[in-house]
Parts: C-alpha cells; sequence; structure tokens
C-alpha cells in the first residue's frame, strides 16, 4: 500500500473505528480518538507503548504469527478477532484488521491496524454459551437424577456434575437428621487420595454458615474458607481437605431446607453470579429427585403396609419373606415362623363394633412389636390373623418368643371405646426345612400348628411334630 504516513493523519480524528499507527518494532506511533476511547487510555499515554502491552495473554500467540507473516509477505493483510485489556482491567473484544503501509520502493514503513469495537456481539455470545453449559449441566443433573430413586445416588451425581461443570475438584452433601440440631454427610464427590467425610456430623449450633444458608435459605460463597470467621467451626476440616474457597448452597424441598450442598476449590477463586445461580439451580433439581425418591417411598411403603396396624401386610409379608425362606434354605440357617390368631375376634366386633376390634389389633400389633426383634419380620396376615418370621430362630427359641406374645396378650386388659376387654390368642409354630420348599408352605404349617392350638383350647402355643 503506497500512502505516505501523511494521507491518514489528515483523516485520522474524524473515522469512527478505532485506527493506530504502528511502528515495524509493534510500538504505537499514532491513535485517533475512537481507538483511545475504546481502550480508555489517551494518546499520549499509548504512544510509544507496544500492542503486545495490550493484548491478552491467550490471543498474543496469533497475533504475533500474523504480524510476522505479513512482514514476510506470506499474507497481504489480516484480520482476528482478539482480546484487549483496557486501562480500568477490563477485558474488551474487537475486531482487528492489519495491513503494511509501504514506500514507493514496496519497503515496509509501519502497520496500519483498524479497530471494530465486537464487545457486544462477543458478550452475547459469551452468554448464549454460558446459558448452553448451564442448560447442557442441568439437563445432565436431571437425567441422571430422575434414573435413580435413591437420594444419595442423586446428590452424588449433582456433586459430580457439579465439580466438573465448574472447574472444581470435590463437594459433599448433609441431610438435617430427625431432631434437626445437625446435619449427616450423605454423599460426596472426591478426588482419589482425598479424605471421606461420609458419615460425618455437623452440629448446627455454633456453625454460622450452615446456621446462614439453612435459615436464609440462600446460598453463601466463602473465598478463604480456611480463614472466614463463618467457617471457624470447620477450619480444621478445611485444612484437612485443602479446602481454600467454597460454595455452600440450601437444599429446598417445598421452601424448608432439608440439608447444605457444598462445593470446594482447592485454589481461592471467587465463585461468579452465574456460577452461584447454577449451581442453585442444580440443586433445585436435585432437591426435586430427592423429594420425587421420597414419596416413591412412601407409595411403597404404603404399598406393602397395613393401615391398621402398621405393620407390613400380606403383600409385603410375600415379597419381602420370600427372601428370608430362600437364604435359609440355602444356607442351611434356622428360620421359624408363628402364626398367631386372636381368640373369638368375631365376637369381640360383634358385640363392641369395628373401631373397638381395630383397636384389639392394634394393641396386639404393637406388643408383638415390642417383644420380638428388630431382625424380625411382622405382619397381619388377614383378618385377626398374623404372620411372624424370625430368623436365625429354631424352634426352641421360637417358642420362647412366642410365648412372650401369647402372655403379654392374654396379661393385660386391652383398652377400647368400649373400655378393657381381655383377648387371648393361639398362635402355631413352623420352621423352615426341605418340606417347606417356599413362604407358602412354611406358612401352611404354621398354620395348620395354630388351629391345633385352638382345637386344644385356645390361648397357647404348639407345634406340629
Amino acid at each position: 500500500m503506497k500512502l505516505g504516513v501523511e494521507h491518514f493523519l489528515k483523516i485520522f480524528d474524524e473515522v469512527p473505528l478505532g485506527l493506530s499507527i504502528v511502528d515495524l518494532d509493534y510500538r504505537y506511533r499514532w491513535i485517533n480518538p475512537a481507538f483511545c476511547q475504546m481502550l480508555g487510555y489517551s494518546a499520549e499515554e499509548l504512544v510509544g507503548r507496544t500492542f503486545v502491552d495490550l493484548t491478552h495473554p491467550d490471543d498474543l500467540e496469533v497475533n504475533l504469527e500474523n504480524t510476522r507473516r505479513l512482514l514476510e509477505g506470506s499474507i497481504p493483510h489480516f484480520r482476528l478477532e482478539k482480546r484487549y485489556i483496557r486501562k480500568d482491567g477490563e477485558i474488551f473484544w474487537a475486531a482487528l484488521s492489519v495491513t503494511l503501509l509501504q514506500n514507493d520502493d514496496d519497503s515496509p514503513t509501519h502497520f496500519l491496524g483498524m479497530l471494530e469495537n465486537i464487545q457486544a456481539r462477543k458478550q452475547a455470545e459469551e452468554e448464549l454459551l454460558r446459558r448452553n453449559r448451564e442448560l447442557t449441566l442441568l439437563n445432565r443433573v436431571i437425567a441422571a437424577a430422575a434414573s435413580s430413586l435413591d437420594p444419595q445416588t442423586v446428590l452424588h451425581t449433582t456433586l459430580r456434575e457439579l465439580a466438573n461443570g465448574l472447574d472444581l475438584l470435590q463437594g459433599g452433601a448433609a441431610l438435617l437428621d430427625e431432631s434437626e440440631t445437625q446435619l449427616t454427610v450423605v454423599a460426596e464427590y472426591l478426588q482419589e487420595n482425598r479424605h471421606s467425610a461420609l458419615g460425618a456430623r455437623i452440629p448446627i449450633a455454633g456453625n454460622p454458615s450452615t446456621q446462614y444458608v439453612l435459615e436464609q435459605r440462600l446460598p453463601l460463597a466463602i473465598a478463604e474458607a480456611q480463614s472466614d470467621p463463618r467457617l471457624s467451626p470447620l477450619h480444621g476440616l478445611m485444612q484437612q481437605r485443602g479446602v481454600a474457597s467454597l460454595l455452600l448452597l440450601p437444599i429446598l424441598i417445598h421452601g424448608r431446607a432439608v440439608g447444605t450442598l457444598g462445593l470446594d476449590s482447592f485454589t481461592p477463586r471467587e465463585f461468579s453470579p452465574e456460577e452461584i445461580s447454577l449451581a442453585a439451580s442444580a440443586t433445585a433439581a436435585a432437591a426435586q429427585a430427592i423429594e420425587l425418591a421420597r414419596l416413591h417411598a412412601e407409595v411403597q411403603r404404603l404399598a406393602i403396609t397395613d393401615d391398621v396396624t402398621g405393620l407390613y401386610n400380606r403383600h409385603g409379608l410375600f415379597e419381602l419373606g420370600a427372601r428370608e425362606v430362600e437364604r435359609a434354605l440355602r444356607y442351611n440357617r434356622p428360620l421359624s415362623a408363628i402364626m398367631l390368631d386372636v381368640d373369638g375376634f368375631k365376637a369381640i366386633n360383634d358385640d363392641n363394633g369395628h373401631t373397638a376390634g381395630d383397636q384389639v389389633l392394634q394393641a396386639i400389633g404393637q406388643g408383638c412389636a415390642r417383644r420380638l426383634r428388630e431382625v424380625d419380620l411382622l405382619s397381619r396376615y388377614g383378618g385377626d390373623e398374623f404372620v411372624f418370621l424370625l430368623p436365625e430362630s429354631d424352634l426352641r427359641t421360637a417358642r420362647l418368643a412366642a410365648e412372650r406374645l401369647r402372655g403379654g396378650i392374654a396379661g393385660q386388659p386391652i383398652q377400647t371405646v368400649k373400655g378393657p376387654l381381655n383377648v387371648t390368642a393361639s398362635l402355631g409354630l413352623a420352621q423352615a426345612d426341605l418340606t417347606t420348599p417356599d413362604l407358602n408352605a412354611l406358612i401352611d404349617r404354621a398354620d395348620a400348628a395354630m388351629y391345633a392350638a385352638k382345637r386344644a383350647g385356645r390361648n397357647r402355643v404348639m407345634t406340629l411334630a
């Protein structure tokens, strides 16, 4: 381009594009007002500085490479979109077009640079990219959460996706216990060789950060996790786990905080509003999945629970009991069944009404639950019949348990709306063996023993030979 510098000086101040003339050693010689306005410098501040000083480090190499090729004559000009660092430290996006100014003998004298402000477009593109990343991450969280009805799995998946999506390395989730005085860590996402805190209990009292998140139901970003006073009770844990910064979010179900989700950074960082919003959205999706899992578990529980006694119903007995019989036979372990029938229950109902009858059944169910072990399977088989399965119990042990049940029922009147009622029960025993290949056969044998107890005079325990 065979034009002297003087030709450009006349129009410099009137061109709306940012224009600059740069020496071959990359130093600015002339800059127009539009260029100065874009970068926030005065012309005096820029003259003598190199474009290297103003270029974002990530864009410098491609800028220098194109400049070298232009000087070599490999290309006639070049255009690239690059980031400048303004005087105020902000990033400024511009489209830079560069060509050479030459003497009459075609020797280069200067670079002519033209800047077009593309800041708004780049910001829109970055916002769109951010939103796409956010939606992609949320979709992964939602899809993974929907594939599991286990709250721990849901929380682990959420932690993994958020940690990877936000360039973090680990995180943990804790849920309130029944007393709501402490949190228990129920899920983690950790790097290898990191100390696990699963099962750890975190008191709420005296823990300002946790109290804030649970009470205010708002996220809390802490840049200095090992020294911030709001984390003072946890400084030891933060140091042990190498946590430099922390983002803590509430797990909300129907507006109520039921736990917290924490994301850890091993290097100090400030969490941006966009990152906090993304983490909050993912945590909300996880909370919905947890509530869905809870509702599903409740439906499942109701499907196998007797609504009068609170024990397993017949469906629950066969769903869980069949496995116990199979296990006992496969591993040659003792398993006994007790069939309990309330003596004269039809007369109790007829004489006192169904409300009193239900109260009798409730009292018997509750009393038996108190007198048997947690590992025993208790069910209302139907009507006034109950079936209890006792793992690791032979007939001798089962008889002792059955006598406790019989004595407990007969030994004290049951309070009902019609007053105290004296009630007894007949019980039959059977132990699983090769002649009882399944739960039905085991129950049939215990049932036969129970009817033998009825015929023998009721209020007794019987075993068939």
